[in-house]
């Protein structure tokens, strides 16, 4: 929950591909706009599942915004706990509802005409979650979702990303010669000279890694940051600098531990199955049930059901 607590508060939207930022690849973001959108009634009341920074309604609303043809109502629900305010986007609302469990959700029976999820669900108990699902989901409602899946681009980039992580955190130890670098600052020139080798011999090898690397984004990132630090260093306490470089290991250290979360949620192969066995014993309707590809990558499978 702390990983994911400082994810939402760096002030990312989405959660899919690091380097895309705040913009879902384009097979995700056509799902939502040219499959999900047109099963939406002229009012739709809309929850939206472990919503993070409500990514998916707000591209619901931004796409039909111009039209003005649909007012939904969405709830956004996670289970961090950062505190946003409630939002009306070009007359449409989002409520916020922070340490919302997905496997006990607040709310009466068939209180929603659709359900959403992008990468949460997986992340629940999904027996429960399922449940709910089906209470709160009003006879022909719908329920809409992107799902992880092993053969995902996003499943190769978190595994990149992990050892990366590795590399910088346990073979070469960037951060704690990074910190010696300006610790013996007021130590021994001799000393000094020694400490300001070793990094710039770690430092030659992270630049290496990023022409051996095909994705290399942590790496990148970290020579970003670095070449911040070292701007910074010039008007700064060494005391400060040192919190700037922890502050760096922490982060890549909690965006380790979601990587890791995925990848133990995506060798559970079954979570694709068991929702769709969910759902066809229930007797809804699949009206897609696909991979969606981006760039000839696959990047999740997009799901809709009806409640019959």
């Amino acid at each position: 929950k702390n990983d994911w607590n400082a994810y939402w508060q760096s002030g990312l939207t989405t959660s899919c591909l690091s380097e895309s930022k705040d913009e879902y690849p384009l097979a995700i973001k056509s799902f939502w706009i040219e499959q999900v959108l047109p099963h939406f009634t002229s009012k739709t009341n809309l929850i939206d599942l472990c919503s993070g920074a409500a990514g998916v309604p707000k591209l619901l609303i931004n796409s039909q915004a111009s039209e003005n043809k649909i007012k939904l109502i969405c709830t956004s629900t996670d289970y961090t706990d950062i505190e946003r305010e409630n939002e009306l986007i070009s007359g449409n609302t989002i409520t916020y509802l922070r340490n919302c469990n997905c496997e006990t959700l607040p709310f009466e029976d068939d209180s929603f005409d659709c359900v959403t999820s992008s990468f949460g669900i997986e992340y629940s108990n999904l027996d429960k979650t399922l449940e709910q699902i089906q209470r709160v989901l009003k006879p022909s409602g719908i329920f809409a979702a992107v799902i992880h899946t092993e053969s995902s681009a996003i499943v190769s980039n978190s595994q990149q990303q992990i050892r990366q992580a590795d590399y910088l955190l346990n073979e070469i130890n960037y951060f704690e010669l990074f910190r010696n670098n300006f610790l013996t600052k007021r130590s021994s020139k001799a000393f000094q000279k020694k400490a300001e080798l070793k990094f710039k011999q770690a430092l030659e090898k992270v630049k290496l890694q990023i022409i051996l690397s095909q994705n290399t984004h942590v790496f990148k990132k970290l020579l970003e940051v670095s070449e911040t630090i070292f701007q910074y260093s010039s008007n700064q306490s060494v005391s400060a600098i040192i919190r700037l470089i922890n502050t760096q290991e922490k982060a890549l250290i909690q965006n380790q531990n979601r990587m890791r979360n995925l990848i133990t949620i995506v060798n559970d192969n079954n979570t694709l199955k068991k929702i769709e066995h969910y759902f066809r014993q229930k007797g809804y309707q699949f009206k897609f049930n696909s991979e969606l590809i981006n760039n000839k990558q696959c990047v999740g499978h997009g799901l809709i059901v009806k409640k019959c």
